[in-house]
């Protein structure tokens, strides 16, 4: 049995040009996966990429748990 969860949640704005926001994308490693499993399908952020505008504002919302030692 575990000590109690402590849910943390904070918040990150910020603006960003478009390629930056694509170069952003491309290092997630789910989207190097599937290219890496998948080299003859098309590169799904190439039409991302062409319906965002050129600069952006970005609001991602995050969460962590952190957990205490295991209760004896």
């Amino acid at each position: 049995v575990f000590a109690d969860v402590e849910k943390l949640h904070f918040e990150i704005e910020t603006k960003m040009t478009r390629e930056e926001f694509v170069g952003y994308c491309k290092t997630f490693s789910g989207y190097n996966h599937f290219l890496n499993e998948n080299p003859d399908k098309k590169d799904p952020i190439i039409d991302l990429e062409k319906g965002l505008s050129e600069n952006l504002a970005l609001k991602t919302s995050f969460f962590r748990f952190v957990c205490s030692k295991q209760k004896k």
